[in-house]
């Protein structure tokens, strides 16, 4: 597709997330519209990546539903990965959490013929909860609906266990590292 890239193939990752990052609507277009033209597998997937790392959720959005919609340009199989892209971005990580739960049969009708793509982007969903609150809220979701989530409920069982780890790290954890950071900031001041 491209006749000329200046942009070395040991910085794609960083460089194409940084410029997504940093552009807006018209940036995203831009790389999607790359995507869509190359052949060349590894470069669609180092794109699709970099597509998560957009700071608008609309465009998170409109992305994470794309990956599981029927001729949007995406493979169903590459859906994971953009379930991870979008989650590895700070501001996409309650995004993805919140798509699982207000999109979770648009999933199943999608996904559910595969059931380890399903099972990876649960997995991807729930893995950054952290806090006592969002892990009461995961509780109270599957509790709500253990019928439908019955298919992907040992993996919704053993992300609850991950989450219920990460929870007792913050609660042991967070406020230390918090006195450490502020202990270290007054430091470099001196």
């Amino acid at each position: 597709a491209d006749s000329y890239n200046p942009v070395s193939p040991n910085l794609k990752n960083v460089v194409y997330c940084v410029a997504i990052r940093a552009g807006g609507q018209e940036e995203w277009e831009f790389a999607w519209e790359r995507y869509q033209r190359t052949n060349v597998g590894s470069e669609k997937e180092i794109i699709l990546s970099a597509l998560g790392c957009s700071r608008e959720t609309w465009i998170l959005s409109r992305y994470l539903y794309w990956s599981i919609t029927e001729n949007s340009g995406i493979r169903k199989q590459d859906a994971p990965r953009v379930f991870a892209a979008v989650s590895n971005n700070i501001i996409g990580q309650d995004l993805t959490y919140k798509f699982l739960k207000n999109n979770w049969s648009l999933l199943k009708k999608s996904l559910g013929s595969s059931l380890m793509l399903l099972n990876t982007i649960v997995k991807t969903c729930i893995s950054h909860i952290n806090t006592q609150e969002e892990l009461h809220d995961l509780k109270a979701f599957v509790k709500e609906n253990s019928e439908e989530l019955s298919i992907v409920s040992k993996t919704i069982e053993q992300s609850i266990e991950q989450v219920e780890g990460n929870v007792r790290w913050m609660r042991n954890n967070y406020d230390k590292i918090v006195r450490w950071l502020s202990w270290y900031q007054k430091l470099k001041q001196i």
